[in-house]
């Protein structure tokens, strides 16, 4: 014991220590060291942020003293104006002690430059407001009277400023000064003297003794104020402001003009003229006795009560009458709209006592429309104990529509009359009765807890159109409704008997139990509904998809703990039908169900308007399955489903929110019509249709498991992964199909690619981490194949690569539909043979690629080409194709191709390399190939631009071609239509009329500078003549320029002396080439020529300028010799 005492005495010494210090610390101290701290503290209590930019001094001692300068107060969150208060200076003097015992007492308050700015937004959030979620129960009221008593208070220069546009001006007002001090006999005077909204503000009085204030009792006061010509006069006593009590308190209000004040103070003008109230507090015998009399214009109030007590009343009594000529101006003090403006009254005799509320004949009359109540009514419980008796009536219903929040109201004669009664739940309707027009509504009997009763209602009129607008059931057909019901009680709430409802020809009937409690737990109904067209429920619910035809709904509906249980629910609208059976969770199980559903009907396309399912209009169907939501996802199990003759068997679980999914499936029809009309797709092939298997779906992946589909002989078949995320791709699927016929598979896709042959397809699509790889690819189409295997990286720029071989490749078919699609084109409108249209550049800018090509045996018509070896590759926008090459019967090709940009344009150059080459450019070529002249040579090309045209206008370059023996044909030719075989009957019109000519040889050396070819060496020879040609083709605007010189390689003993130089030119397009020649010459001398053998040419000593030797192959054979021979050295 004497430890503990011990230990306690040396606490106490302890505590009495410190507490001196702190007071010795305190007194000495400099507190505005602290500013910042003082600063972040206020603004975290106050919820704005509190800013001291001037001189601050804190120091306590008997007297706490605080000085400060530039004081702000701002809201930074506030979308306006974030300065919600400034102090130019302040001072502040409070006696220390009065902090921590109350009241406040300040000695000495100082302001100076003071600025207010208060302002609301639409939704009527105040730049105040800190936007702290408000407590969870709100404290009781109570008058707190621990007062802050001011001594001396000086304020000088203040603005406040209220904005808000609810209000049709703002709040200005501008404070001169403010003064409050103690005269001779310790009384506080005050003088204030500003204005408000331009009206001139005073106030003058007086209050105390000062020092009563500080306990609170015996204190009178007196003021006068003045706004404008608006006078206040208050005088009054207080014996306790802590119980209120012995409170003696008179007033006066007056002024010229009420509607002139509240436009000034941007108030709704509620009252127009002079104003003048008087009030009053004073003793009663059981309280105090309140009044309040007067006009505001010409609105007339009369208040007149006792109270027992002003801090806690419990029991009280008034009689009250507020009347004026405009309804709709008073009421706009309230917010509320739409109110007529009729002459209205409110009075009543009102009685409190406690938590019980009486009325005697209370009124509110608004015109010639009038609700008169009598009762009384206890809110300690609910439902409340009450006793209301209403009547009412009037022309006009709807006058009272902004008051009890229905829109719509009927602007009808109505009549109310009736008496409701409830007591410990038991509830009495003594004959209520409404109506309002030819609307009725009627209630009357008694709902006793254990007892045999009911309560009778019933509602009806003859057009339930006015509901639209009560409802927002927008589209409500005008038809006769009748409502009714007998309701009775029940253990566990009421019951519904013979409930009944008719909308013009649509019913509603439930029976069943209510649980007024436990939210709704317990309540078991059987609903039915009905009428005859359902889509006219459509069009209340704004439901566009419901279908058409009378309809039939009825269920047995039930709420427990888990939510509703749905027994034996069916629908049926014309011919379709639906059930349904299970629960719908509801409160901690809302969005969970458990339902076994079905539908049948004979035409899909009648269910609902939508387009897929218009699509197979007119078949049958059936569904039936098991439907839950529960842990975020949905089950769909056992699902059955028949479309006309097409099954499907699917069982699913698909997530919430999409991001995981099994399916489940298995489906057959005899054909795949069904298939094609619901994929809105062309004919699918002939043949019985099937398709099974199972997918997964996880965080963007698809996993096949053994997927088939059959149709007829084709098939298609999917095993493994394939993923949709990019850069992350965990792909690997294999996947194959076959079929007897492409063409016919892919016609309804409208696609028409293949001739029609049997096909097969094969591969492995893998993921990579940048892209995904095409491993073991392989297609045969007929017996054409391709094998091989492709990539794609996506990182950065997309980039491509192949690596690809075929044995076999006919693309005989394909050249035919190439070149039909190509003579079918629009003709060239420039008459260009080089187009100027520009060349679609952009594949070559999107992406990166690389190929190699190997083929053995390519058949393009009756041609075979055997070892085409193609490379290609695309880096940032620049194509190299290097090499190309062929080998074939008819000769070997080897060459490349670049396209290059280049300052906007794109640079070609491409080369082409000719052994022995048997091109065929005659059309209806002999097809013993082994008579069509061989070409060898080299072809070089340069040029720029962004068209056809213009890369061959800046072209430069080379052609040096030399070709061998052989025959061509009496046609035209495949470049120049007619005009070669043109050009050698002018020159020997007496050829024979063979279907071919022998050419021996030919030279052709073309120069190409800068967009003109120059012939430089152009020549051939055949048995019986030696043709050379000279001049230029300028590729800018395709003019030709072209001389053409023979002579007969035989002497037929004719003088050659008149022969012209130039006898026959080649002018025109390279689109429209032309033969020009000398017809006055030709003309004199074509009888010598037939009459000499046949020669055609007949000139000034032509044969005189032809170069060369007679036998210019022979000269071709030795020059190209003596190349070969120098190449070797």
């Amino acid at each position: 014991m004497k430890r503990i005492l011990r230990f306690l005495s040396w606490t106490i010494v302890v505590l009495v220590v410190l507490s001196i210090g702190l007071v010795v610390y305190l007194r000495n101290a400099d507190l505005s060291v602290y500013e910042t701290q003082i600063e972040g503290f206020l603004s975290s209590k106050i919820g704005h942020t509190l800013d001291i930019d001037g001189r601050f001094n804190l120091q306590v001692r008997g007297t706490t003293t605080l000085s400060a300068e530039s004081v702000s107060l701002t809201n930074t969150d506030w979308p306006g104006e974030t300065q919600l208060l400034t102090i130019g200076s302040l001072s502040l003097d409070v006696d220390t002690w009065s902090i921590i015992a109350g009241p406040l007492i300040i000695n000495d308050l100082q302001l100076d430059d003071i600025d207010v700015r208060i302002e609301r937004d639409d939704a009527r959030v105040a730049n105040w407001s800190t936007g702290r979620p408000a407590a969870a129960e709100p404290k009781p009221f109570t008058f707190y009277t621990d007062l802050i008593i001011f001594r001396n208070v000086e304020l000088d220069r203040a603005t406040l400023s209220y904005r808000s546009p609810h209000r049709p001006r703002p709040v200005l007002a501008a404070i001169e000064h403010v003064r409050l001090s103690p005269d001779r006999n310790d009384i506080l005077d005050l003088d204030l003297l500003g204005t408000v909204n331009d009206f001139p503000l005073t106030a003058r009085g007086s209050i105390g003794p000062w020092r009563n204030l500080i306990t609170g009792r015996d204190i009178s006061a007196d003021l006068d104020a003045g706004l404008g010509q608006v006078v206040l006069d208050v005088r009054g006593a207080a014996e306790d402001l802590a119980t209120l009590a012995g409170i003696e308190l008179t007033l006066s209000l007056s002024g010229p003009s009420i509607d002139r004040v509240t436009e000034r103070l941007g108030l709704p003008v509620f009252a127009h003229g002079a104003f003048e109230l008087a009030g009053s507090v004073s003793a009663a015998d059981d309280g105090r006795q309140i009044s309040l009399e007067g006009n505001m214009g010409n609105v007339d109030l009369v208040v007149d009560g006792t109270v027992d007590s002003l801090r806690t009343p419990g029991k009280s009594d008034f009689d009250a009458q507020l009347s004026g000529p405009n309804a709709s101006e008073v009421a706009q003090l309230f917010n509320v709209t739409g109110v007529p403006g009729d002459p209205y009254e409110i009075s009543g005799t009102y009685s409190v006592r406690q938590t019980t509320v009486s009325v005697s004949n209370a009124l509110v009359r608004i015109g010639d429309n009038a609700i008169r109540v009598n009762g009384s009514l206890n809110a300690r419980q609910m439902p409340p104990d009450m006793d209301i008796t209403i009547t009412a009536a009037g022309p006009d219903f709807s006058v009272f529509t902004p008051f009890i929040g229905i829109a719509g109201v009927p602007a009808s004669v109505f009549a109310i009359d009736g008496r409701i009664r409830s007591s410990a739940g038991e509830w009495q309707f003594d004959d209520v009765k409404a109506s309002v027009g030819e609307n009725r509504v009627v209630a009357r009997g008694a709902i006793s807890p254990g007892a045999d009763t009911e309560i009778v209602f019933s509602a009806s009129g003859p057009d339930n159109s006015f509901l639209h607008a009560m409802t927002g059931l927008e589209g409500l057909p005008a038809r006769p409704y009748d409502v009714s019901a007998r309701i009775r009680p029940n253990p566990v709430g009421i019951e519904l008997a013979d409930a009944r409802a008719s909308f013009g020809d649509h019913r509603i009937v439930v029976d069943g139990v209510v649980a007024l409690k436990d939210d709704l737990i317990g309540t078991e109904l059987s609903v039915n509904v009905s009428g005859p067209e359902l889509q006219n429920i459509a069009l209340l619910t704004d439901v566009p998809y419901l279908p058409a035809g009378a309809y039939d709904a009825s269920a047995g509906v039930a709420f427990n703990r888990g939510g509703v249980v749905l027994d034996a629910a069916s629908v049926s609208v014309g011919p379709l039908n639906a059930t349904a059976d299970g629960n719908i969770g509801l409160r901690a199980n809302a969005g969970d169900f458990d339902l076994s559903v079905s539908a049948n009907g004979p035409d899909l396309g009648s269910l609902a308007n939508f387009e897929f399912l218009q699509r197979l209009s007119g078949e049958s169907f059936a569904v039936s399955a098991k439907v839950r939501h529960g842990n975020d996802a949905y089950a769909f199990e056992s699902v059955e489903a028949r479309v006309g003759e097409l099954n499907a068997f699917v069982d699913a679980t698909i997530a919430d929110d999409m991001s995981g999914a099994t399916i489940a499936f298995r489906s057959n029809a005899p054909d795949a019509q069904p298939l094609s009309t619901l994929l809105d797709i062309g004919a699918l092939p002939d043949g019985a249709f099937s398709a099974d298997g199972s997918v997964e779906i996880r965080e963007g992946e698809f996993e096949f498991t053994d997927n088939r589909v059959q149709i007829g002989g084709y098939r298609f078949v999917a095993d493994g992964v394939l993923s949709a995320t990019p850069m992350r791709n965990d792909s690997d699927l294999r996947f194959s199909a076959e079929g007897p016929d492409i063409k016919q598979l892919l016609n309804a896709f409208d696609v028409d690619l293949f001739p029609a042959k049997p096909f097969t397809l094969a591969g492995e699509f893998r993921g990579t981490p940048s892209g995904f790889a095409m491993r073991d690819f392989s297609a045969t189409i007929g017996g054409n194949d391709v094998t091989g295997v492709f990539t794609a990286d996506f990182t950065g720029k997309p980039t491509f690569t192949a690596t690809l071989s075929s044995e076999y490749l006919d693309l005989t078919d394909r050249l035919a539909a190439v070149e039909k699609d190509a003579t079918e084109d629009e003709p060239d409108a420039s008459g260009l043979l080089f187009t100027d249209e520009p060349i679609d550049f952009g594949p070559l800018e999107s992406a990166n690629a690389k190929l190699e090509l190997r083929v053995d045996k390519l058949v393009l018509n009756d041609t075979s080409i055997n070892n085409i070896i193609l490379n290609a590759e695309l880096v940032d926008r620049s194509l190299s194709i290097a090499p190309v090459s062929m080998r074939s019967a008819r000769g070997n090709l080897d060459g490349s191709l670049e396209l290059r940009p280049s300052n906007g344009n794109y640079e070609m150059s491409a080369a082409l390399q000719l052994d022995n080459v048997r091109l065929g450019l005659f059309r209806g070529e002999n097809r013993d190939w082994s008579q069509v002249p061989v070409l060898s040579g080299k072809i070089d090309l340069r040029g720029t631009g962004q068209s056809p045209h213009q890369i061959m206008a800046s072209s430069n370059g080379a052609v040096r071609l030399r070709q061998g023996p052989g025959r061509v044909p009496n046609s035209a030719s495949r470049i120049f239509g007619d005009i070669i075989m043109e050009l050698l009957r002018v020159l020997n019109p007496l050829q024979s009329e063979d279907s071919d000519r022998r050419f021996d040889c030919g030279i052709y050396d073309v120069d190409i500078v800068d967009g003109v070819a120059t012939l430089e060496n152009f020549a051939f020879q055949t048995k019986r003549m030696t043709t050379v040609a000279s001049g230029t083709i300028a590729f800018q605007d395709e003019r030709i320029n072209i001389g053409v010189r023979a002579k007969p390689r035989e002497g037929l003993g004719i003088s050659l002396g008149g022969v012209a130089n130039a006898l026959i030119r080649i002018g025109g397009t390279l689109k429209s080439p032309r033969l020009i020649f000398d017809s006055k010459s030709a003309a004199t001398t074509t009888g010598a020529a037939v009459a000499t053998g046949g020669l055609s040419l007949l000139g000034r000593s032509l044969l005189d300028r032809l170069s060369g030797a007679a036998d210019i192959c022979e000269q071709m054979r030795d020059n190209d010799e003596a190349a070969n021979q120098q190449e070797d050295n």
